[in-house]
């Protein structure tokens, strides 16, 4: 956003004085009557006549009073050709109406009138060098040294606001400081002169960025304030430049209760201006603007309500025409733009997009803002494209955002934020075209911009992120091994940047670990078994992550891991590489995987699936990454059961648990690999029972391997492993209980069978009379249902695990595993006319049926559920 004006304050009129009044004496009413006196005057005196000289500057006098009233032109050029033939005979004299330091001061001041009435250059030139020789006349002790020194210095003035010349606001600045030491406390001119001073000494900050000078330009201006009570003429103008002086120190110190102060100063000269006052539109503006500032400061909406609020009546109050209609067309549009950001209203965006366009009008090549107004008309068509995906935008903005940076050449303020947002415009083309190019040139504008933020810039973050993201994606591209080195690279300087305790510091630790087990899990793929192994006794000795150490060891993992995998050493780095990317779980992102502190210590050894492996990591994808990470906490797992059965360390036992239980969190219902988890954890228990004896390791692991069973059919991979286990684990809790049913071994077998019977019996109940048996295809009834069962391995396993007679807790096991067997699904089937009843068909296998072709859909149903979908029996009740 630009500043308030182009004029951001008001200038003091120039006290110069009317030469009649302050040196001369002459005061006339009647200004006619005193011209025509002076030219009978002056016509009875030739040019040798002693007189000559005083006439000639007289008559000049009274002609530059009447232009003073009456504006006319005529009357300021016959008054600068009198006293310029005055000069030519007026002697210097010590004192008196018309000596030389008389008449070159007041020509002088007749050539400063002109100046500013018609811009001629040439007069202010003239008035410059006139006011030096009239000052080297008048030394200090003169009666008129002040006035000298006062009108030189506001010639100086306005010469350095034509032409920028720092010396010539410099002794400016000296000479006010020299007529203020002229005017002691409680002088009538002092507040002038303070005013003055205060107001060349803004524009020398503003032009040398001097803090000193804006400090001694605030200090002014409060004592001008004290000096001018509400009623004092000067007393708008310094509540007005006081408060641009304050917004200027808000913006070096970025201290709110400058921003505040101004604000209030804003509103209190706004009081001073009635409707259709000339400087209000100033104020408007400018209070409009410090709003927009502290909206953005502290995100209050009333703020930037108001801002365009007074916007808009700034620019009814600067129609066309109007010298900064440009510009607070711009701002008006730039508070648009806010408010779209902050409500998402896309009519705010699009009259956003209308007055930048409007502003660009008025900004022609050359104009100060012109490149502003094109990078945030850019911006907002950008904005647009975000919102509407009209593509035609995005190309407008990138077109604009070109435009922009040519007139940013290096070294100009906002070159770095132009870079930025160029950059972003041609990536978002890259994800919508895939245009290589696009994405080429956005990581060169990311570059670019990164010089011009080293480090400790506030910026610099988003353009490590912005340039990371650009080279991820070409990576994925096109494989290129210094594009991966290089976000890796980026992303441990983003992590640099934010120390422990950060509230970002997570976001890029997360990122950063995505890259780096790409890299582990390449490599890892390229392990021989042997170092698989070696691998998985070096992991076993890991305990722990240093947080305080990891940020620094990122990056080094990243250049060892380079070297080639069998080096001395290569097989420790990857140990490291996955010790510290796991660690990076633990911290609990949002939308992420979790991984406890305590098992950030350990790695996995891959001993399988390495094509897919590689597969997987062909792009930085974190789903594909991360997925794999668990996938290798749960071979991690299994490796310390494996160990534990071999040197019956408890420690092993209880870290596999642990992973364990991780991983299945990890692995949420509907997840393909749960039932394996499912069923590794509940080995550990199963193992951990019969070290320990603790029953709620068994109740847990029955449990489980009742949810593994849940989610496989017969013939699925570990179907037949997790309902072993299953049987082992209710019949070691059946054992427990021993004791509860007789021992007679004569009638043991005879007692379990009957229960066993009566609790299918009872289960059957509830099932329908007949279901069709989809493993053959025929229709059964509820003893052949009952036949199916007694002949199943199910049947025979259970029978050989029970001794003892039942007690209540024996019988719930037994209905577990016979609810188990006992499944099935209902079917809707709508029966044609002449279609076959089920009765026609009893005793033979549907899949036989051959005669009626509308029994197809059926058989098509059970032929699919028999591939996939339920245990036990697999029947279908067809209703």
């Amino acid at each position: 956003m630009s500043s308030a004006d182009g004029a951001s304050y008001v200038q003091p009129e120039l006290e110069h004085g009317c030469p009649g009044r302050d040196e001369s004496g002459v005061a006339l009413d009647n200004l006619e009557e005193a011209v025509a006196l002076e030219r009978a005057a002056l016509e009875h005196c030739p040019p040798s006549h002693p007189c000559y000289g005083a006439a000639l500057y007289n008559l000049a006098c009274i002609l530059f009073t009447r232009f003073e009233n009456q504006a006319a032109m005529h009357d300021l050029d016959e008054a600068i050709k009198l006293h310029r033939a005055a000069l030519q005979v007026v002697q210097p004299r010590p004192s008196g109406p018309a000596d030389r330091s008389s008449s070159l001061h007041f020509l002088a001041f007749c050539l400063s009138s002109r100046y500013d009435s018609l811009g001629l250059v040439a007069d202010l030139e003239e008035a410059v060098a006139l006011g030096h020789a009239a000052l080297e006349l008048r030394p200090l002790g003169h009666p008129h040294h002040g006035v000298t020194l006062y009108n030189l210095a506001c010639n100086l003035l306005s010469k350095f606001k034509e032409q920028a010349t720092i010396h010539n606001l410099d002794e400016a600045i000296e000479m006010y400081r020299a007529v203020l030491q002229l005017c002691p406390s409680g002088h009538a001119d002092r507040s002038s002169l303070l005013h003055s001073l205060a107001f060349c000494l803004s524009n020398r900050y503003k032009s040398l960025g001097v803090v000193a000078d804006l400090e001694e330009a605030v200090g002014f201006g409060r004592m001008v304030l004290r000096l001018c009570p509400p009623v004092h003429p000067l007393h708008g103008e310094t509540l007005y430049n006081l408060a641009c002086d304050l917004f200027s120190r808000f913006e070096g110190q970025a201290a709110m209760h400058d921003l505040n102060e101004a604000i209030e100063l804003y509103r209190a000269t706004l009081q001073l201006c009635p409707s259709g006052y000339p400087d209000q539109s100033s104020s408007l503006h400018s209070l409009s603007f410090c709003l927009s500032n502290r909206y953005r400061c502290l995100g209050v909406v009333a703020d930037l309500e108001e801002a365009v609020t007074l916007g808009r009546a700034t620019l009814e109050l600067r129609p066309a025409g109007h010298p900064h209609r440009g510009v607070t067309l711009h701002n008006l549009a730039c508070d648009l733009f806010s408010r779209f950001e902050e409500q998402a209203a896309m009519h705010d965006l699009n009259e956003a997009i209308e007055l930048h366009c409007a502003a660009l009008q008025l900004c022609p090549f050359g104009h100060p803002i012109r490149s502003s107004s094109l990078h945030s008309l850019a911006l907002c068509l950008s904005n647009r494209y975000d919102s509407l995906g009209v593509v035609a935008d995005l190309e407008e903005g990138i077109a604009f955002g070109r435009a922009a940076l040519e007139l940013c050449s290096p070294g100009h303020l906002h070159r770095d934020v132009i870079l930025y947002n160029l950059a972003c415009y041609l990536f978002s083309r890259f994800k919508e075209q895939a245009a290589i190019h696009d994405l080429d040139e956005a990581i060169d504008l990311y570059r670019v911009a990164l010089q011009l933020h080293p480090c400790g810039h506030p910026g610099r973050a988003r353009i490590l992120v912005g340039l990371a993201t650009c080279l991820s994606e070409r990576f994925n591209k096109q494989k290129t091994i210094a594009d991966f080195e290089e976000v890796m690279k980026l992303r441990q300087l983003l992590l640099d940047l934010h120390p422990l305790g950060h509230r970002d510091r997570r976001k890029y630790l997360y990122d950063l670990a995505v890259p780096l087990w790409a890299s582990f899990l390449r490599h890892f793929a390229l392990l021989s078994s042997a170092e698989v192994q070696s691998l998985c006794h070096i992991i076993s000795r890991i305990h722990s992550v240093n947080h305080r150490v990891l940020a620094s060891s990122f990056h080094t993992l990243s250049i060892r891991l380079r070297n080639p995998i069998r080096q001395q050493g290569a097989t420790t780095d990857l140990v490291e590489a996955f010790r510290l990317a796991t660690s990076v779980l633990q911290l609990r992102l949002p939308g992420r995987f979790t991984i406890a502190p305590s098992f950030t210590g350990f790695t996995t050894p891959l001993f399988s699936q390495r094509a897919l492996t590689i597969t997987l990591v062909g792009r930085l994808d974190e789903v594909a990454i991360l997925g794999r990470v668990v996938d290798y906490l749960h071979l991690l797992a299994n490796f310390l059961r494996d160990r534990f059965l071999n040197r019956r360390t408890t420690t092993d036992l209880d870290k596999a648990i642990a992973l364990h239980q991780r991983v299945i969190e990890l692995r949420p219902v509907g997840h393909h690999a749960r039932a394996s988890s499912l069923h590794d954890l509940a080995l550990c228990l199963g193992d951990r029972f019969r070290a320990k004896a603790a029953t709620a390791d068994l109740e847990k692991a029955i449990e489980l391997e009742q949810g593994a069973m849940e989610l496989l059919i017969p013939g699925d991979p570990g179907y037949d492993a997790s309902l072993d286990c299953l049987t082992t684990y209710l019949r070691t809790k059946i054992s427990l209980r021993r004791g509860m049913i007789t021992s007679d071994s004569s009638g043991n077998q005879v007692d379990v069978r009957q229960v066993i019977l009566n609790v299918a019996r009872e289960i059957l109940e509830r099932a329908p009379t007949r279901l069709i048996y989809v493993r053959t295809g025929a229709l059964c009834d509820r003893n052949a249902q009952l036949s199916h069962f007694v002949d199943s391995e199910q049947h025979n396993r259970l029978l050989s695990s029970l001794t003892t007679r039942d007690s209540e807790t024996d019988i719930e096991c037994i209905r577990t595993i016979i609810s188990l067997y006992f499944q099935f699904v209902a079917l809707s089937h709508c029966w044609g006319d002449g279609e076959p009843s089920l009765r026609d068909i009893e005793g033979a296998s549907i899949y036989d049926v051959t005669q009626s072709r509308v029994l197809e859909s059926l058989k098509i149903s059970v032929l699919l559920l028999s591939g996939g979908g339920t245990y036990g029996l697999g029947a279908i009740r067809v209703v």
